[in-house]
Order: structure tokens, then sequence, then C-alpha cells
């Protein structure tokens, strides 16, 4: 059924699932704070001015797998448009493992 949903789901994720993607790429890098590209108001300033995640990290956890699978695509000269299919769609299936998806 995962498979399913991967396989037809649109490849974006918005808001609060945006955020646990990437919490879950950056704990791949050893990083606490959000990507820079990560284009939602779901989130808390530090100190620093960087911007983190105010949600816990347990459904982060549960797409780390997918998190690092997509980063080593995207290190291995997987060709760019192709990297970022798969890697949407690798964030869409961990999102709806986790239950961090949009919607019913």
């Amino acid at each position: 059924m995962a498979l399913v949903y991967a396989a037809t789901s649109p490849g974006n994720l918005p808001g609060d699932a945006e955020v646990r993607w990437s919490v879950s790429r950056q704990l791949w890098r050893g990083e606490a704070a959000l990507e820079e590209e990560v284009g939602t108001f779901n989130y808390a300033v530090g100190e620093d001015g960087r911007r983190y995640s105010f949600y816990g990290l347990g459904q982060s956890l549960l797409m780390a797998p997918f998190a690092g699978l997509a980063l080593v695509l995207a290190g291995a000269g997987v060709e760019a448009a192709t990297a970022d299919l798969v890697e949407r769609q690798l964030e869409e299936l961990g999102a709806g493992l986790s239950g961090a998806s949009h919607g019913p």
C-alpha cells in the first residue's frame, strides 16, 4: 500500500511534513537547523537567527532512512531532475508511513 501511495503522490510536502523532512535530512548532515530552502512558517527562530523545528523528533526519525537514501542518490551523480523526482517520492513515502502527510 505504501508503494502505491508513493507512486501516485504528487511529490510535495506542505507545512509540518516539509519541516519534518528537512529535520530528517539535517540529521544525516549533523545539523539541527532547518534547511534554508524550507518554504514554510512552521518553525521557531533560535538565538542564532537560524530556523528550528518545534516538533518532536519521532516522525523525523521514521523518515530518516528515506532521507538518507535520497541524499545518497543526490550525491551519487544522479541527474538533478531524476534525483529530485526520486527524492520527492521518497519524502512522500516517508511522510505517509510516519503519519506526517497532509490530509486524510
